[in-house]
């Protein structure tokens, strides 16, 4: 696989909207959905570039409701 980055060997998948508990408990069915994952190498994924959704922008590429409590986001 490529790199979505750098165009590298990718060895890792990286999700938009982070694993986190919270992310797992909210969004069961699309935390590990192919389209919140990019391939990316080591490099890439240490420096710190790599691409992140908030919650906000993963539930309108998904077109589903915001789950969290305040409605609102986070990191939006």
């Amino acid at each position: 696989m490529q790199c979505s980055l750098c165009a590298g060997i990718a060895n890792q998948k990286h999700h938009l909207l982070s694993q986190t508990k919270m992310y797992k408990k909210l969004y069961p069915e699309f935390i590990h959905h192919a389209e919140n994952l990019v391939d990316i190498c080591d490099k890439c994924h240490l420096n710190g570039s790599i691409p992140k959704w908030s919650e906000r922008k993963f539930c309108e590429h998904f077109g589903i409701e915001i789950r969290s409590k305040s409605g609102r986001g986070i990191g939006c």
